[in-house]
């Protein structure tokens, strides 16, 4: 059992990291051809069909991992009656894109968004069966193969010309492929979708009833992280959209980290919660202090070097206006990773109501802070409201856990974490500010890291007691 559990954390971790090695190339590719306006009608666009795939996947994919994973023997119809939820949701909002499209503002663009809103849905319903069947090395292939694709298909449209249109017909074929991929593999190691899985009406009503909360649960979290990108392209435009993005999603991929971290000890605190409330505060003393010591000394690094990373990423000209944005919105990751493991805490505690009100309300407060600061700074201003938006919610998580939050926040690590990072931004920018971006990698490392052995700040013997009380629960 435990050698599964270990396997299945091992294979997706790397799995997760290839795909978004794969992910960062497709950035970086559409980044450097496009040019900030153009990428800031592409991030539009994109940030619509999420929020769209949202509404049209009706919290389906993750009933579909609860429901398939307690009920094996009617995984079929469990796989076919969401997907004929999800594809009638679709030609709705699809009738009322193109609609949009032709009639109401013309875009040629709308065509293609409409075929990734068709091929997203079926990709969703295939990995939902893998996670259902714990088979996290399949799962973390497909999105290894849907990235590869993209990159692939990305690079030969642009090759020919294409522009916007390239990266939206990317994701819809890469969709589409990886996805009938992985129907191959259902075919030949799960069940038989064809034949045995049956659309029934009283299945049918049963997934709308069921599936609402899981929807209101995705739908507000997609607007809280989505509606910065649609406003501001409403407010200001292309052009200062494309710059933000371009800061943006460089550190999205930075909060792989918490993920990874959150959904490692998320089993293991639903489980003692109740049983040894001390070992839960223990584990999250310790993970929150984890992910301070690494994030601390990001967010420091990347705001002295922002200007060489969008030089390396994207070239010298096109996206200057991106380095200040990239310094602000860097420090969102803070109360970000804290968030993770505070979501992941209330959860356990079944708190789950009052994780969706904060995110609402953080959803009203972006909103705002968007309506309040955008058209005075424009992507300045969207950079404050997102660092804002996450002390928010950081806030709102620590009001509803506040007795076990408060009890086991390591308060005085903290600040030998932030003293140590301070010490290694003092480093890089007195002592030693001429030297390459390549050097200053390893001596901020250095620095931090000599920083925080001698002020005790961690050590090696915290992170094998993390690692044996995860093993301890998962014996109990």
């Amino acid at each position: 059992m435990e050698r599964a559990i270990t396997r299945n954390i091992v294979s997706l971790g790397i799995a997760q990291v290839i795909s978004k090695v794969l992910m960062y190339a497709f950035l970086i590719l559409i980044t450097r051809s496009l040019g900030s306006a153009l990428l800031g009608t592409f991030a539009y666009l994109l940030n619509l069909i999420i929020i769209l795939d949202v509404v049209i996947d009706y919290g389906m994919t993750p009933y579909m991992v609860k429901t398939i994973a307690g009920d094996k023997e009617h995984s079929a119809s469990y796989f076919v009656c969401p997907l004929f939820i999800k594809y009638s949701l679709a030609i709705v909002f699809a009738s009322g894109v193109l609609l949009y499209g032709f009639f109401v503002e013309p875009d040629p663009a709308m065509g293609y968004v409409v075929l990734v809103l068709f091929a997203w849905p079926l990709f969703n319903s295939v990995i939902s069966v893998f996670q259902a069947y714990e088979r996290q090395d399949l799962y973390g292939i497909m999105y290894i193969v849907r990235n590869g694709l993209l990159v692939i298909i990305t690079y030969i449209f642009l090759s020919q010309g294409m522009k916007v249109s390239a990266p939206l017909l990317g994701y819809a074929i890469a969709f589409i492929i990886a996805a009938f991929t992985g129907i191959f593999w259902i075919q030949k190691r799960f069940f038989k979708i064809t034949g045995t899985g049956r659309i029934e009406f009283s299945t049918i009503t049963n997934l709308l009833r069921r599936g609402l909360p899981f929807f209101l649960s995705m739908f507000i979290t997609a607007l809280y992280l989505r509606i910065d990108i649609l406003m501001l392209s409403w407010i200001r435009g292309d052009m200062e959209t494309g710059l933000f993005k371009a800061s943006q999603q460089i550190l999205e991929g930075l909060l792989l980290i918490p993920i990874v971290v959150g959904n490692t000890i998320f089993p293991v605190l639903s489980r003692i919660v109740t049983e040894d409330k001390e070992q839960f505060g223990e584990i999250y003393k310790k993970s929150v202090k984890f992910l301070l010591f690494l994030v601390l000394p990001i967010a420091a690094f990347i705001t002295l070097t922002a200007e060489d990373i969008i030089r390396i990423m994207y070239g010298p000209e096109e996206y200057s206006g991106s380095i200040i944005a990239l310094q602000l919105l860097v420090w969102y990751l803070v109360p970000s990773y804290m968030n993770y493991i505070n979501l992941y805490s209330l959860y356990a505690c079944n708190k789950q109501k009052n994780v969706l009100f904060v995110i609402f309300i953080g959803f009203l407060c972006k909103v705002a802070l968007t309506l309040f600061l955008v058209p005075q700074l424009g992507y300045i201003g969207s950079c404050y409201t997102g660092v804002a938006a996450e002390c928010i919610l950081l806030f709102g998580y620590s009001y509803y856990g506040k007795k076990p939050f408060a009890r086991y926040f390591p308060w005085k690590d903290s600040f030998r974490i932030a003293l140590s990072a301070g010490v290694m931004f003092f480093v890089l920018k007195y002592i030693a500010p001429n030297i390459s971006f390549w050097l200053q990698i390893p001596l901020a490392g250095l620095s931090y890291g000599a920083t925080a052995l001698l002020l005790r700040a961690v050590n090696i013997n915290e992170l094998k007691s993390v690692l044996t009380s995860l093993t301890k629960s998962k014996k109990q």
